[in-house]
Formats: C-alpha cells, sequence, structure tokens
C-alpha cells in the first residue's frame, strides 16, 4: 500500500517547520510527500532541513477546493493524508493507519475522488 503526505502551504508558513518535522518523525513513512505552494523557494528549505524528500509544486492560482482536486490528479498514493501548513501528525499516524485502511473493502473504482482515498486528517484517534 502507498500512502501520499500531501501538505498545502499558501502564504501561511509560521507552523509548516511543524508539520515537516512531523513528516519526519513518522515511525512508518511516507511513499510520497507532495507540497502545494504559493512559493517553491519559501518552502523547499524547510522540508530540506527536515530531511523530507518532498515535491513541491507551485500552483499559486488555486482556489482551496481546486488544490484539492489537484492533489487528487497529482498523488500517486492509494490512499492520500492531507496536512494543512498549520497541523501535525502524531508520529506514528501512518503506521497505525495502514493496517486500519488496508482492512477497508475497496471502494469501486468509479466512486473513488480522481482515483484516491482521502483520508482524514484529524490526530484524535490516529
Amino acid at each position: 500500500m502507498k500512502l501520499t503526505v500531501a501538505v498545502v502551504a499558501y502564504g501561511r508558513y509560521k507552523y509548516l517547520d511543524e508539520a515537516a518535522a512531523s513528516i519526519a518523525r513518522q515511525t512508518r513513512p511516507p511513499d510520497e510527500v507532495l507540497v502545494f505552494t504559493d512559493n517553491r523557494e519559501a518552502v523547499r528549505p524547510i522540508f530540506q532541513k527536515h530531511g523530507v524528500d518532498a515535491e513541491i509544486l507551485q500552483e499559486p492560482d488555486l482556489t482551496y477546493c481546486a488544490t484539492y482536486s489537484r492533489i487528487g490528479e497529482v498523488a500517486s498514493g492509494d490512499y492520500v493524508l492531507p496536512l494543512e501548513d498549520d497541523d501535525v501528525f502524531k508520529s506514528e499516524k501512518l503506521e497505525r493507519l495502514e493496517p486500519v485502511l488496508t482492512r477497508q473493502a475497496p471502494m469501486p473504482q468509479s466512486r473513488r475522488p480522481a482515483g484516491r482515498y482521502l483520508a482524514n486528517h484529524s490526530n484524535d484517534e490516529v
């Protein structure tokens, strides 16, 4: 199973360092990290600092909804886990989530949003 973390960072970089660090601390690393931003040069050093190999996509003219649609088009993972620029994942999030997702019955291809599942990014339980 391939897990993609998709980070959205548009004009708010105050907490992005913490978001990137939370990706780096995952006990089960993501297979793909995508970052959607309006400023590639501001974002790249933050992910490099934490050793996160991220594909940074500068798409400044997308609306919030269009950004999430684009994530579904670009992501290659079986599941996409969104992470806003001011959020963090608990270090075991992906490790704990993977077995749950593996047990789920597959969604019919015709009902998948852009061919991908979008997993809730709340840290309440996972």
